[in-house]
């Protein structure tokens, strides 16, 4: 079994794990460093590359791809979406989804918080609380909470993301390359003007 992990929430890493005892020193690649942007376009398939060929596999050899749905940065999710659906229908790899609330659920099972915290990318929480709803909570709104929270910047996120990406496997919870979706809670920016737009007509 060859698992290649895609994630592209709010930084971008990838991962390669080999036969459920090796795992791949992962490449990470943050999406901000000091004044440049680094756009996940031209880093994700390079590193998926490089990765392959450090462990001297082909596209061909992955028998499975795990890749982040959401919550996170709208462009970056759905490259990371993109090359992942790409791969699968190129390979035949079965594909795994998870959200940034998977992981954080999956390390709450021994905090048992109230409330967990993804990041925004425009600034804030994406808070879920125990009942499943999600609503975004400002900087100066979290305050209120942060005692009762489980915070995305406390997950050991690559061992996180395996800890997911195993138990998905092992139950076969796998998606079609065709229906997978990124999960966000709210529209972005440029579907806000879309959607105006198309009421003014």
């Amino acid at each position: 079994m060859v698992v290649l992990t895609i994630y592209s929430a709010n930084q971008v890493f990838v991962s390669l794990e080999i036969d459920g005892g090796l795992l791949m020193e992962p490449i990470i690649v943050e999406l901000f460093t000091g004044e440049k942007k680094v756009k996940s376009l031209e880093v994700i398939m390079p590193a998926v590359e490089k990765l392959l060929e450090k462990a001297k596999l082909t596209v061909k050899d992955i028998t499975h791809i795990a890749v982040s749905s959401g919550v996170g940065s709208f462009t970056s999710l759905r490259i990371g979406l993109i090359t992942a659906k790409t791969l699968a229908l190129m390979t035949g790899a079965k594909l795994i989804a998870f959200t940034t609330f998977d992981l954080l659920e999956e390390k709450n099972s021994l905090s048992k918080k109230e409330y967990l915290a993804a990041l925004a990318y425009a600034g804030g929480y994406y808070v879920k609380n125990k009942k499943g709803e999600v609503r975004l909570y400002k900087q100066d709104e979290i305050s209120e909470i942060r005692d009762k929270t489980l915070f995305e910047e406390q997950l050991f996120i690559i061992k996180a993301t395996w800890d997911v990406v195993a138990g998905k496997i092992a139950k076969k919870e796998f998606v079609s390359p065709i229906e997978l979706d990124a999960y966000y809670v709210e529209n972005s920016r440029a579907e806000d003007e879309l959607e105006a737009k198309n009421k003014k007509k």
